[in-house]
């Protein structure tokens, strides 16, 4: 299902966080159908195209109660995409900033509040500006960084489609209700071979990396980062996480949102496409040897089955019970009048 044109033209918006990877697809969303969008993030790239949207821009911090308010003023619809904490700050795993973030709209939507509230599996996908989670895993690996495969398994769906998901979220959704947004299951080595053909690449081997031996090098990665003062690539949260494959299913918001999501071939081969364009991409010595490209293949999207043989949450079980279920993956809430 596709949003409703007449519901979002002329209708004023405010999009927090809409400079990031989500927030940017939503804003050029409600622009196509025609809302009065203002966005509330911190201040976006000289290059971010943002800045040549027709959008007001509020530059700061979405703790600062005053922006907040002028931002949403007169507003009809707030999609908050933004983070509520810095984790560093409040000594917080970022998961338990986000679940803490929601039990409050969750508890607003009790008292009687119009409030929605969305969970995006891990995301993909062309113009990811800010450098998503995802979109630096991508890139590492299509510049031959990844040769291994991780241990554990997760969801990963298209950013142009959960920003979709949003908007059929803030027409259809019940206040109270909670969505999932997700697209295929796969495990890490499934995945790489995705990576690779949307590459056209052709990995002389891809072996997969225990997690005994995870784990020891993201101890490694926690020590670098201690000694260099520079974020590592790998922490111990991403390592007790491959502990568990973090499957999803979206039924609850297909059969009330009418929302699905495109193959996640199709959306890998436009995320290589767009970082080649962007000159982010490059592939030399060794590391071009060992992935033998071939150029991009044009591989039919629906030539994509997605990996369906371990268990599933499903929107009736309580997720936030689940040991780091929003961990890298964001989640919005919707205010409406």
């Amino acid at each position: 299902m596709r949003p409703d044109p007449r519901f979002w033209a002329g209708l004023r918006v405010c999009v927090t966080g809409g400079t990031g990877f989500l927030g940017y697809h939503l804003v050029r969303q409600l622009l196509d159908l025609g809302a009065d969008v203002r966005v509330l993030a911190l201040p976006p790239a000289p290059k971010h195209p943002i800045r040549r949207d027709p959008v007001r821009t509020l530059c700061g911090d979405v703790r600062d109660r005053r922006l907040v308010r002028q931002a949403v003023a007169a507003c009809r619809v707030v999609f908050h995409t933004a983070g509520d904490f810095d984790a560093r700050l409040v000594r917080l795993p970022y998961v338990r900033a986000k679940r803490a973030a929601e039990e409050l709209a969750l508890e607003a939507a009790e008292r009687g509040h119009d409030v929605v509230v969305t969970n995006p599996a891990y995301m993909v996908g062309p113009d990811d500006h800010e450098g998503s989670i995802m979109g630096r895993f991508c890139v590492r690996y299509w510049n031959g960084h990844i040769p291994i495969a991780p241990p554990g398994g997760f969801n990963l769906v298209d950013v142009r489609d959960v920003a979709r998901g949003h908007l059929l979220a803030a027409e259809y959704g019940r206040p109270g209700r909670r969505f999932l947004l997700g697209g295929e299951d796969h495990l890490f080595p499934s995945f790489l071979s995705l990576l690779a053909r949307a590459a056209g690449y052709r990995p002389r081997l891809t072996p997969r990396l225990p997690r005994w031996a995870f784990t020891l090098l993201a101890r490694l990665s926690a020590c670098r980062a201690h000694l260099t003062g520079r974020q590592g690539f790998l922490s111990l949260d991403h390592a007790r996480l491959s502990q568990v494959c973090w499957f999803a299913r979206s039924d609850r918001a297909a059969s009330e949102l009418g929302f699905s999501a495109r193959p996640l071939l199709e959306s890998l081969t436009d995320a290589y496409r767009w970082y080649q364009a962007s000159g982010k991409l490059n592939l030399r010595g060794f590391s071009r040897w060992w992935m033998r490209p071939q150029g991009t293949a044009a591989i039919p999207a629906a030539s994509v089955a997605s990996l369906r043989t371990a268990p599933r949450y499903n929107e009736e079980v309580d997720l936030l019970s689940q040991k780091g279920s929003y961990i890298e993956c964001e989640s919005a809430t919707f205010l409406r009048e």
